[in-house]
């Protein structure tokens, strides 16, 4: 008895996931929102719940968001900056404004994560489209999602306001095809990414490192220099200032072939390796930029 009881279930379940399927296929392909709640950056409109209205406090956030990007920063440096400004996350902010959300509230109301931002500059909605059937399951049965090809997915242009106009998209997305890889110091360099062979037209990845190489290094050069600057009135070599400024003494074996005895040491510094004598002499000085 009990087999043809789960029988009967298994079949009532498949034949309402298949209308239910049928009903969201007949409302995506007329255009209608399949997504229960809008995406950060909109909210239901109070008068008519089937439309989205922009929601002006986040959407401050998604123009930011997007300005970043195009300043050259990705995903993780744009997470720190929001959370370094005490910009609320997503979820605080659907909580704060009435929404229901689904994912924990995080300790931290500012700590934005590196894949939120991306989804963000990813989400074609912005434009003011509606997408639909990005996402699939195989069968009632499982509750994984699938992603749909592009292919597979629908378009339908201006079916709410834009937040971010269609330059601004293009462009954003032009970048993050040529992601900017970050320095050590967390910077990005202004051409990684772009630099290609004018013969076949593909990225020049041993040059792209070269570049971000000459910039970590001009950076270094820099906070070495903002080191020796703080030491320049020194009446004492202290431990302290020893181990801020050197990071090895290689002494070389005694030379007589002069006639007299000579000894060279060479001073590797921190951050910038062994630098010649007549350098440091100018850093002492003052005499650089």
């Amino acid at each position: 008895m009990s087999r043809q009881s789960d029988k009967i279930t298994a079949l009532y379940c498949r034949d309402t996931s298949k209308k239910i399927r049928a009903v969201m296929k007949s409302k995506g392909e007329a255009g209608e929102y399949l997504c229960t709640n809008p995406p950060y950056g909109y909210m239901k409109d109070a008068n008519n719940p089937k439309q989205w209205v922009v929601d002006s406090e986040a959407a401050v956030v998604v123009k930011r968001i997007f300005a970043l990007c195009l300043e050259g920063y990705g995903p993780s440096q744009i997470a720190r900056i929001l959370k370094e400004r005490k910009v609320i996350t997503p979820t605080i902010h659907f909580q704060r404004t009435g929404r229901a959300i689904r994912n924990q509230l995080p300790d931290n109301p500012y700590r934005w994560k590196s894949e939120t931002v991306a989804a963000i500059l990813e989400r074609p909605e912005h434009q003011g489209h509606t997408v639909n059937f990005k996402t699939y399951k195989q069968s009632y049965k499982s509750k994984k999602t699938c992603y749909n090809p592009k292919e597979k997915q629908l378009v339908f242009e201006d079916t709410h306001e834009a937040i971010i106009d269609a330059d601004t998209w293009e462009r954003v997305q032009e970048l993050r095809r040529n992601k900017r890889r970050p320095t050590r110091t967390g910077k990005t360099n202004l051409f990684s990414g772009i630099v290609r062979c004018a013969d076949c037209g593909e990225k020049l990845l041993q040059l792209n490192e070269e570049i971000i190489q000459q910039e970590e290094q001009a950076e270094n050069i820099d906070r070495f220099i903002c080191k020796v600057r703080k030491y320049l009135d020194l009446d004492e070599l202290t431990p302290a200032v020893l181990n801020d400024m050197v990071k090895a003494v290689y002494v070389h074996a005694p030379d007589k072939s002069s006639g007299h005895r000579e000894q060279q040491i060479d001073i590797s510094y921190d951050l910038v390796g062994i630098l010649p004598a007549s350098l440091l002499n100018d850093l002492q000085n003052g005499e650089t930029a």
